[in-house]
């Protein structure tokens, strides 16, 4: 698996965004626009703070997501620039991460459930028992296991973040637990 697509996958799990954080070409503008600036109550493109950070109106983030009738535009290459440069760092960046964490750890009351669908399993004795699994842990993590991969994430990526998942599930699933190829991972609030 690429490391973009692996990326975009914790970025996704750990932050519920969605979003493009490839940085590349012209892509999904409204998924990059959520990735590098947020989403809204209504879980659309927060067009007022993308807006203010690319200084231009509000209306005008709007056109570029829109998706139909005669007021569909493109942003221009110096906003494109712009706008896959923020998205790509909001997962790449320790301040990109932080940022985003920091905003998502206020609202943790209760543990999220955590679901990897991998080629997965134990390595015993040097020995991998591999195979094409979807694992989900039992129960819930704790609030604070919750803060600590968020957090193992913002700040050392997604390597430090893979880390942390081995232990949970080798202290909580099965002992040498590990991953090969992520292809899904889910972090929420119901099993």
């Amino acid at each position: 698996m690429s490391d973009k697509k692996r990326r975009g996958l914790f970025f996704n799990a750990f932050t519920g965004r969605g979003g493009d954080v490839t940085g590349e070409g012209s892509g999904n503008i409204r998924e990059k626009l959520q990735a590098a600036f947020g989403t809204n109550r209504r879980g659309g493109v927060d067009t007022k703070t993308a807006a203010q950070k690319l200084g231009v109106s509000q209306r005008t983030v709007q056109r570029w997501i829109t998706t139909s009738g005669k007021e569909t535009n493109r942003p221009s290459s110096k906003h494109l620039k712009t706008i896959n440069q923020k998205s790509r760092q909001a997962a790449t960046t320790k301040r990109g991460r932080r940022a985003i964490v920091n905003g998502l750890k206020s609202g943790i009351k209760r543990g999220k459930y955590v679901s990897i669908g991998a080629m997965q399993g134990p390595r015993k004795a040097g020995t991998e028992y591999f195979r094409d699994r979807d694992v989900t842990l039992p129960g819930p993590l704790s609030p604070d296991d919750t803060n600590m991969l968020l957090d193992a994430w913002a700040e050392g990526g997604d390597d430090a973040a893979m880390e942390q998942l081995r232990d949970l599930y080798g202290d909580r699933y099965l002992e040498d637990w590990d991953f090969g190829e992520i292809y899904d991972i889910n972090l929420s609030d119901r099993p």
